[in-house]
Parts: structure tokens; sequence; C-alpha cells
């Protein structure tokens, strides 16, 4: 929900089983979540589109909503879309978010 600063999980029938927002992470990391990947433990990746120089460009969660780690850099522009490879070049998890 890019501008909404929110990551939705909508099951088949299109009922929501899990979100996360600023509201649940501290320092309000998400800006325009463009981007996002649930990786094989259930954690889940999200860019932030909107981010500049200084600014988080992206952040892992758990399912609890907890801050795994997010990455910063100096560039002026943030991060539209991403995929996390495992040590062999391979992408992680079978099924990106969509």
């Amino acid at each position: 929900c890019t501008l909404g600063n929110l990551v939705i999980e909508v099951d088949p029938a299109g009922k929501t089983v899990w979100q996360v927002s600023n509201d649940d992470l501290p320092d309000r990391p998400i800006n325009d979540a463009c981007g996002v990947q649930r990786l094989p433990g259930g954690t889940t990746v999200i860019t932030s589109h909107h981010a500049t120089a200084g600014q988080v460009k992206l952040t892992e969660v758990t399912r609890e909503k907890k801050v795994v780690w997010s990455y910063t850099d100096d560039r002026k522009a943030g991060i539209h879309h991403f995929q996390i490879l495992d040590a062999k070049g391979k992408p992680e998890g079978k099924n990106p978010l969509r």
C-alpha cells in the first residue's frame, strides 16, 4: 500500500492475514513501500522508495513486527524494488509477494 506506508498480506479470499505499518515500527522506517520480499524464515524485507540520503532504504521485519535490520546509505534515491539472493546466487524464497 505504497504511499500508505503499509504492507498487507491477503489470503486467496482477499482477507488481510498480516500487516505492518510505520505505527508498528520504531522510527517509522517505511517511506513508500514499493517492493516487498518474504524470506524463507518468515521475515519480510520492505523497500522505502521515497527515502533520501541518510534515510532507511530497506527494513527486515519479523511476523511479530520486530525490526531485524535496516539499510541506510547516502544516495539521494530510494529503492524501488530488489531481490534477496542466497549464497549461491539463487532467489531466496519461492513465492514473492505481489
